[in-house]
Parts: C-alpha cells; sequence; structure tokens
C-alpha cells in the first residue's frame, strides 16, 4: 500500500507533460503549482501528523486534553498555526489513519519525496516515466527498497529532503 502512494503521486506530476495540448500553457502551469503546492503541504501536515502520533503512542497516560497540547506544541514545531488559532491543534481528531491505520501518515511524505524525484528528472532530461515504470517493475514491496532497486535516492535521508527543499524553492520562484 505504502509503495502504491509513489505511483499516485508520481502520475499526477507525469501527466502534466502530456496533458500540454488538452490544458494548455497557462492551464498546465497553474495545474503544475497547484500539485506542487499540494506535496507541500502533504510534505508539512504528514510530517507534523507523524511525529505527533509517534509522541502520542510513548505518551504513558494519553488524553485528549494531552493530545490536544501535544498537537497544539507540534503545530508550533512545524510553523502551522502562525494565527494561534485554537482549532487548528484538534485537526488530529479528523485523521482517520491514527485509529485505522496507525503510523501509515509517514508513508504520504516518503511517497511524495519519490514522486518529486521522478517529477524533477521528467523535468530534467525527459526521463521521469521511464524512473516510474522501473519502480513499477521492482519486486521490493517498501517504499525505500523499492526506490533503491529502481535507482532512485533514499527518500528518508537528510541530503533528499534538502534536494527537496531547493527543488521546491526554485520551481516555486519559476
Amino acid at each position: 500500500i505504502d509503495l502504491a502512494e509513489v505511483f499516485s503521486q508520481a502520475m499526477q506530476f507525469l501527466s502534466l507533460a502530456r496533458l500540454r495540448d488538452v490544458l494548455g500553457e497557462e492551464g498546465i502551469s497553474q495545474l503544475r503549482l497547484l500539485n506542487l503546492y499540494d506535496m507541500l503541504d502533504t510534505l508539512v501536515w504528514q510530517s507534523a501528523y507523524a511525529a505527533f502520533e509517534e509522541r502520542a503512542f510513548a505518551m504513558a497516560e494519553p488524553s485528549v486534553e494531552k493530545l490536544n497540547a501535544l498537537m497544539e506544541e507540534i503545530d508550533g514545531e512545524f510553523g502551522l498555526n502562525p494565527d494561534n488559532d485554537p482549532t487548528v491543534a484538534l485537526s488530529w481528531i479528523d485523521i482517520t489513519h491514527f485509529f485505522e491505520q496507525p503510523f501509515y501518515v509517514i508513508s504520504y511524505p516518503v511517497s511524495g519525496c519519490c514522486a518529486l524525484e521522478i517529477y524533477e528528472r521528467e523535468l530534467a532530461d525527459g526521463t521521469g516515466l521511464q524512473e516510474y515504470l522501473r519502480l513499477v517493475e521492482s519486486e521490493e514491496i517498501g517504499i525505500v527498497g523499492a526506490a533503491r532497486e529502481a535507482g532512485l535516492q533514499n527518500p528518508v535521508t537528510d541530503a533528499r529532503v534538502r534536494d527537496i527543499a531547493a527543488f521546491l524553492d526554485a520551481q516555486f520562484a519559476a
């Protein structure tokens, strides 16, 4: 299931090059930015939720009050509530994965790192689709192992996160 997230996210980006005739240059530009902003949102929020989940499960005696306070603390650490809206810290309750698939939310930013690398390669030299297909053919079932087998970078290293930040910064500046 984790690896399916890579395929889904990468296909969103790969389809951009193939929709130019349908949407035109302006439409593609808007859709590209929308996808990039959505990915940035996923990277930050889902990472924050993963941090929340890890600390919540380590809590000795969790309560609603303690979990709300924990989410408020994490919101501050991740810069997710600059206006200090008291309802933002309550958002954790809406994440069904916490209750139905614990420790799954981290899959979204990890898979997003791979999807962005595929998109980067598509923009750089047009090989994104080949990388995507190589990943599809992988016999690995985990994201990190499949990425390695397909010749992609390890998505959970500090260096890869810095590369993604630089890539997104350049894309938003363009």
